[in-house]
């Protein structure tokens, strides 16, 4: 088996093992908090023109819902065993995106749209359980849906905080992007409420060039 066919298989059961299946009328669907910052290690990989691309890293994540603006920052290393700072601000409500390296700024237009704050009313359920100890569980839902616009399916788990209300622990996608195969996982951690100044998601307007 390749090693995409593997990637396709195994994301969804990572999902639903060892969690316990319940009818989809018993849960709450819920939603993320408004603003929050959080650690995401990213591992996957996808199909380019210059062939197969693998990708394993460490993501400084910051969200804020009611300006549609998210934050990602990235250490990158080099062959060289240099490092230097990508850093990311999506604007999803002017589609625009700014990538910054160092004291380098681009500035492009994007057609995304920020991902749901709340789990859709056609996502599908998928399990409901829990992972850890038994006396010290961590509760988790594994919800499946489409990403509108592609073909890529999106599986999230989430860990209900109080009725109707969640934080993100993990997240797995898989499907074709612009004619590519892409497979990534996105392991959430360290989830600060409220933890994301509007400052953050403010770009270096007079350095960034439009590309």
């Amino acid at each position: 088996m390749s090693f995409w066919a593997s990637l396709a298989l195994y994301t969804p059961l990572l999902l639903i093992l060892y969690t316990e299946i319940h009818p989809i009328q018993s849960i709450t669907r819920c939603c993320l908090p408004d603003n929050f910052r959080s650690h995401m290690d990213v591992t996957g990989g996808f199909l380019s023109n210059d062939g197969p691309r693998f990708v394993d890293s460490r993501v400084l994540l910051y969200f804020d819902y009611p300006t549609q603006r998210t934050r990602t920052e990235t250490t990158v290393h080099l062959p060289n065993g240099l490092t230097f700072l990508h850093t990311e601000i999506a604007d999803f409500g002017k589609h625009r995106v700014f990538k910054m390296d160092g004291a380098n700024c681009r500035e492009s237009h994007m057609n995304a749209s920020i991902q749901e704050r709340c789990i859709s009313g056609d996502a599908q359920l998928m399990s409901s359980g829990y992972v850890g100890s038994p006396n010290n569980p961590l509760n988790i839902q594994t919800w499946r849906f489409k990403i509108p616009g592609t073909d890529i399916i999106n599986y999230r788990m989430l860990t209900l905080t109080s009725p109707g209300e969640c934080l993100p622990v993990l997240q797995a996608e898989h499907g074709f992007l612009d004619g590519a195969y892409s497979a990534m996982t996105y392991i959430i951690s360290d989830v600060r409420i409220n933890h994301a100044p509007r400052a953050v998601f403010d770009p270096p307007l007079n350095t960034c060039v439009r590309v």
